[in-house]
Formats: structure tokens, sequence, C-alpha cells
């Protein structure tokens, strides 16, 4: 019990500091110091700190696909699982609001780890993209919905979510916003999101 213990709290330290300053710019031994471990345990369970980034990345990309999983399992109209899918996204990203940027920049700088987020995404995510188009065709069939491509409709949410966040610190610029405005934001642009989509799909009668 003890082995385990030490492991998450090395993983759930390693996550915070490689948000708050990114890979090339995270120390293993500040890792270390936030987990209050010895610092050979790191290199110990995880052996470096590329293993424990992607392990990180790994274990958080696999917890969000089983929550949209999940919604697209429940015995709800096409309408709800959207709603509910939009619904977690934003309530991830509140809890963990430097996500977006960082990934956005973990994208742009290593062209390596690139490839293996690609690898990994796409290897993770195509049994959630077969679920959601066999979901969609049959929403569309049944005339809950108009006829509509799955994948641009996954883009468009994940793109309409994703900008809240993004967008965060020039939107707070713009517009002279505190943290709590943005708060407030980010309520009010969820229920618009969710209208949005809701009424793009909709059958027109």
């Amino acid at each position: 019990m003890k082995a385990k213990n030490t492991e998450q709290k090395i993983l759930e330290a390693a996550e915070a500091v490689f948000l708050e300053k990114g890979f090339s710019a995270t120390k293993t031994t500040e890792i270390a110091q936030r987990a209050s471990v010895n610092h050979a345990l790191i290199h110990y369970y995880f052996r470096t700190k590329e293993n424990l980034f992607e392990t990180i990345f790994v274990a958080r990309l696999k917890s969000i696909l089983e929550s949209f999983e999940g919604i697209l399992s429940l015995e709800i109209s096409f309408s709800e699982r959207i709603e509910k899918i939009i619904n977690a996204y934003f309530d991830l990203f509140i809890d963990n609001p430097q996500m977006p940027i960082f990934m956005l920049n973990e994208f742009f700088i290593n062209k390596e780890r690139l490839e293996f987020f690609k690898h990994k995404i796409v290897s993770l995510t195509s049994h959630l993209q077969d679920h959601f188009e066999h979901a969609t065709q049959k929403a569309v069939e049944a005339r809950e919905i108009r006829l509509v491509n799955a994948r641009d409709l996954l883009i468009n949410i994940f793109s309409l979510n994703s900008s809240v966040f993004v967008s965060k610190t020039l939107n707070q610029s713009l517009f002279d916003w505190n943290n709590e405005e943005y708060v407030n934001y980010i309520g009010q642009r969820k229920d618009a999101i969710v209208d949005f989509v809701l009424h793009s799909i909709q059958v027109v009668k």
C-alpha cells in the first residue's frame, strides 16, 4: 500500500507542476519536493521525466474517454447526451483550467511528443469515435436530429468548448473581467454552447 501511495503522490505532484510550468521547464527535483518524496523514487518508478509525463497523459485521456463513453451508453435522447458531454467537458477544464493551454503549447513545442500524442489519441479514441458515429446515425434515422456529419459535430463541440478556456487571458484583458466574473461567463457560455449545438442539429420542420 505504501508503494502505491508514493507512486500516486508523485503522479499528482508531477501533473500539477507540468501544468504550471510546462514540460521543458519542469525539473524532477521540484516534483520530488512537491510530492515530499526522495528524488531517487521518481527514477525508480518512472525512469525518466518523459515516461512520467506520458503516464499522466494516458491516464488523464483514459479517464476523459471513459466519462464520455459512459454518457454515450446512457438510455437517453441524443440531445441529452450532447448536453451531458458538453457539461462534462466544461467540468473537466473548470477543475483543470491550465490544461488546454498546456496541451496546445506541448503540441507546438515538441514534435516528437506531438507524434506520441497523435498516436495515443488515435488509438485510444477510435472506439469512442465509432460509438459516437453510431449514436449519431441512429439519431438521424430516428429523426431525432437532422442529417449531420458526426466528425464535424465532434469538432464543433471540441472547438467551441476549448475556446472558452484557451482565450481566458485575452477575454479577461479585453473585457476587464476579474476571476469571479470570468467564472460567471463560463457558466453562461456553457449554456449558450449547448443551445447553439442543439439548435444546429435539430430537424427543420
